[in-house]
This record gives structure tokens, C-alpha cells and sequence, in this order.
């Protein structure tokens, strides 16, 4: 079983994706836009202009992982992040500390990352975009 997060914003598809590979070295490998779509699906024919350049589908990879990524319908409405948590755990405490910095530029730190009693590290942090992440070292120490 593969497990892969697929988030949905308002607009923000694209400059989110563009962060996140950037913060996970990865690649964008897929990028369609509403626009890409014929007018007839979906209510395509109905939309603005800059609203067909909002993204339907956006993958992003990086090693073994990936991230899927849209941009909402107009008018539609979402809970942001608060449905959505990711966790990250690997044995490299300085890519743990770089990933977390970064995902924490104009976010939320909710648990700073240091030692606790069960791993080397664990911190918690919304990143700008609302989505909360549990970062810590994979080496579980129970």
C-alpha cells in the first residue's frame, strides 16, 4: 500500500507545489490547468479567465514520494489544513531541522523541534499554507 496526501487550495496549487519542491528537493512532473480541459467537462465553459489558469492537477515527486496538489472550484469552500496532517520521519537530524526551518517560514511553529522521550527529535509546525506537519527522527526510541 502507497500512501499519497493530495491538497487542495484556493489559487495557491502551483506557488505551494513550487514551495514544497523546493523545501523536499523534489520535481514537479505534472502541472494541468483547468484551462487544459475541454469546455464542455466539468463547467469549464462557465468560468473567468484567470480562473482557467488555476490548476487541476499537480504532482510533485521526490525520491520515493509524492504529492498531488489542486486548486479548489470557485465558490467552493474548504477547512484549510485542519483535515490534513503529514508526517515526516527519516534518521537525518540535519535534513529534519532544514525541512522543518524551511516548512516553518511564515508558519506556525505548534511544537519546536528537540529531543523527546521517545525520539531524537519531534517538532510540529503549520506551514504558510496551513497544512500541519509532524517532523521527527525515524529511529523511534520507546
Amino acid at each position: 500500500m502507497k500512501l499519497t496526501p493530495h491538497f487542495t487550495f484556493n489559487g495557491q496549487s502551483e506557488e505551494a507545489l513550487n514551495f514544497y519542491s523546493k523545501v523536499f528537493n523534489g520535481k514537479i512532473i505534472s502541472l494541468v490547468r483547468f484551462s487544459d480541459m475541454e469546455d464542455a467537462c466539468c463547467g469549464m465553459a462557465e468560468l473567468e479567465p484567470a480562473d482557467k489558469q488555476r490548476i487541476l492537477n499537480g504532482c510533485l515527486q521526490f525520491g520515493e514520494n509524492m504529492i498531488y496538489s489542486c486548486d479548489q472550484m470557485p465558490g467552493q469552500s474548504r477547512s484549510v489544513g485542519s483535515n490534513i496532517m503529514m508526517d515526516i520521519s527519516m534518521p537525518d537530524n540535519a535534513e529534519l531541522q532544514r525541512i522543518f526551518d524551511e516548512l516553518s517560514k511564515e508558519g506556525n511553529v505548534m511544537i519546536p523541534l528537540a529531543p523527546v522521550a521517545w525520539s531524537s527529535l519531534f517538532g510540529m509546525v503549520t506551514d504558510r499554507y496551513g497544512i500541519c506537519w509532524n517532523i521527527f527522527n525515524s529511529n523511534i526510541m520507546l
